[in-house]
C-alpha cells in the first residue's frame, strides 16, 4: 500500500487518488484494523487451545489437520507466523514512519515534513486549525493533476501514533500467549512503581491493557519531546 499499484475497489484509494506518502495513511488505518483482528483471534485461540507448543497454539489457516511432530508442519506454521503476524507488525511500523516523513502544507506553504514537526509543530490560530481544507498532506501537482489528502493537525499524527503503539502492545500480549512467556517473571524485572501499575492493569481485558499501555507510552513520548 506504500506507493504500489493499488487495485482496491473503493474510489478513494485508487492509485490516481493517492499520493506516494498518502498511501501510508490507508496502510495505518486499513492494515492496522486487519492486524488488530488477527492479533485478537490469535490471542483467543492460543489461550483456549489447551496446547503446550506454539505451533499448536497458532491458528491453522485453511483448517488443515497438522501433526506438529513433523518438521513440514512446523515449517507451515512458521510461514503463517511470519506472514500473518510478524510481517504485518513490521509493516505497521513502516506505514507510521512513512506517514511521519510526509510533507504537510498549510495555505500552500510547507508546515511539517519530519516526525518531530508532525508531533510538536506549534499550531496556527484555532479558526485555521478547524478549516481542514487549509492543511494538505503530500500535495502533488503532476500529469495526473493536483493530488493530496486532507490533514487534521493533532488528531491525525497522535491518533495514528497511539493506534500503532496500541497494536504493538497488543502484539506483545498475543505473542506472550502464543509462546507461553512467563509474564509474572517479566513483570518482576520492572521497577516497583511500574510493577504496581502493570499488576493493577492486568485485571482488564487484553485490548484494554494494550490501550492503557499505549496511552502511557504516548504520554511518556510527549513528555520527552517537550523537554
Amino acid at each position: 500500500m506504500q506507493g504500489g499499484n493499488l487495485a482496491l475497489p473503493f474510489s478513494l484509494v485508487k492509485e490516481e487518488k493517492v499520493t506516494l506518502y498518502g498511501a501510508s495513511i490507508y496502510g495505518v488505518v486499513i492494515g492496522g484494523t486487519m492486524l488488530f483482528v488477527e492479533l485478537m483471534i490469535t490471542r483467543l485461540y492460543a489461550d483456549r487451545s489447551g496446547e503446550r507448543t506454539w505451533a499448536m497454539r497458532l491458528p491453522v489457516a485453511g483448517g488443515f489437520i497438522l501433526d506438529v511432530r513433523k518438521p513440514e508442519a512446523r515449517w507451515f506454521q512458521t510461514v503463517l507466523l511470519f506472514g500473518f503476524l510478524i510481517v504485518p507488525c513490521a509493516a505497521q511500523i513502516a506505514y507510521m514512519v512513512k506517514f511521519l516523513n510526509g510533507t504537510v502544507t498549510f495555505s500552500g506553504k510547507p508546515w511539517a515534513s519530519k516526525w518531530q514537526q508532525h508531533l510538536m509543530q506549534p499550531l496556527p490560530d484555532w479558526p485555521a486549525v478547524l478549516r481542514a481544507a487549509d492543511f494538505r498532506y503530500d500535495q502533488q501537482n503532476d500529469a495526473k493533476g493536483e493530488r493530496y489528502l486532507s490533514y487534521f493537525p493533532i488528531v491525525e499524527p497522535w491518533t495514528f501514533l497511539v493506534f500503532t503503539i496500541f497494536l504493538l502492545s497488543l502484539s506483545f500480549f498475543c505473542f506472550s500467549s502464543l509462546f507461553l512467556w512467563p509474564f509474572p517473571e517479566l513483570v518482576n524485572i520492572l521497577p516497583a512503581g511500574m510493577r504496581r501499575v502493570v499488576l493493577a492493569v492486568s485485571a482488564f481485558s487484553t485490548a484494554a491493557k494494550a490501550l492503557i499501555l499505549a496511552i502511557l507510552v504516548t504520554v511518556a513520548l510527549f513528555a520527552i519531546l517537550r523537554l
